[in-house]
């Protein structure tokens, strides 16, 4: 297995559009009825064939170095393919991409990244090309192997697909300085007691963070109260931070005791290790989102039929018990179980959950910018 060098500086603003659209991955297996054993097979074992031929595939990845590793492995072996990672946040990928096609490059095959920023970003770029066209395996296209019983498509355009489901509470305590009960809304953060105790995943960019804040405005307090609760993290002088894993780290070590926004998994992360950090039910209740457990299939892939693999492979039950564990949050996919490794990601019993769609994806770029004005103070 080969890893690409990450990406080293972040792009301050996503390059401008290529003026033409480009063309449509036109795969080269059909897609199958469901019927017919025998035709799945021939056209699988061909892909197969041909993947080996080109010998890689090259995924683009905003996860974790522990996702990677572990997938990139696991697929080795399968199939003896090797796998190419190429890292970065989402918008960072988006402006690699952006600059690779603006030259006539097109080097990489699939993405993993959250599904919000593949259609908020890489979507409306012309990057990504319909998914469903590639699915070969019998068990991928059954609805019922999957939770809802319907695929796991993210939007409308099927072009990009949710593999995991992921409940976040909001908030976060250190729980040997905040004891069990003391918060039970959100409000609370805001008493005088909490000043400059309070940290954040910067809301002001896609994440956790801009999640949190729809969800206030979705599904408990609407705009204009959302933008008053914001105004008084401001006056609470709290900090933001765009590292996912420090924002975690920092509440369980005690620098902030209360943390907003964070992530769910390196949440689970640190409670498995057995850290003092726990998650606080609140009276506004939880949310769900997809979480960074997006998948997409990059326009004119370099490796065509090893990216069919890929994807097929990663779909099936196999694949995503692979992701799913090493990922930290629930499968999509009914046949892969849950376990204690999820258990700071499944919904609290009988609490309020709003839960986020494609629409609320898109909604949130205004609340991203609805933020950016706001907590505007905070960055001088």
């Amino acid at each position: 297995m080969k890893i690409a060098l990450a990406i080293t500086a972040a792009a301050l603003t996503v390059l401008v559009a290529m003026a033409c659209r480009p063309a449509g991955y036109a795969p080269a297996q059909p897609w199958l009825p469901t019927s017919g054993a025998s035709d799945w097979r021939t056209s699988w074992d061909a892909t197969l064939a041909a993947a080996r031929e080109e010998g890689e595939v090259t995924v683009y990845a905003a996860v974790s170095p522990e996702v990677r590793v572990v997938i990139g492995q696991a697929f080795n072996r399968r199939f003896d393919i090797g796998v190419e990672f190429v890292t970065g946040t989402a918008t960072e990928l988006t402006v690699k991409l952006l600059s690779e096609r603006q030259a006539g490059l097109y080097l990489g095959d699939v993405v993993l990244a959250g599904a919000a920023p593949l259609i908020t970003s890489m979507r409306p770029e012309g990057l990504l090309a319909p998914v469903q066209p590639v699915l070969i395996l019998p068990e991928v296209r059954d609805g019922k192997m999957w939770d809802g019983g319907t695929f796991p498509f993210a939007d409308r355009e099927t072009r990009t697909v949710a593999l995991t489901t992921q409940f976040n509470v909001g908030l976060i305590r250190n729980s040997d300085i905040v004891k069990e009960g003391y918060l039970t809304s959100f409000n609370d953060v805001l008493k005088p007691e909490w000043k400059g105790k309070l940290v954040m995943f910067d809301p002001t960019i896609s994440g956790s963070g801009s999640s949190l804040v729809a969800a206030w405005v979705v599904g408990s307090w609407g705009l204009e109260t959302t933008k008053e609760y914001l105004r008084g993290l401001v006056r609470q002088e709290i900090t933001l931070t765009r590292d996912q894993r420090l924002h975690v780290e920092w509440v369980a070590r005690g620098k902030y005791p209360l943390g907003l926004g964070g992530s769910t998994a390196h949440l689970a992360s640190f409670m498995r290790a057995g850290a003092p950090v726990l998650p606080v039910e609140m009276a506004e209740g939880g949310y769900v989102t997809w979480g960074p457990g997006g998948l997409g299939l990059l326009v004119k892939p370099a490796h065509p039929a090893a990216a069919t693999v890929f994807i097929n492979w990663l779909l099936s039950r196999e694949g995503q018990s692979v992701f799913a564990q090493a990922f930290g949050s629930p499968s999509k996919r009914v046949d892969v179980p849950d376990t204690e490794r999820y258990v700071s990601s499944l919904p609290i019993p009988n609490g309020k959950v709003y839960v986020e769609d494609e629409e609320g994806v898109l909604a949130r770029r205004q609340i991203i910018t609805m933020a950016r004005e706001i907590m505007a103070p905070l960055f001088r």
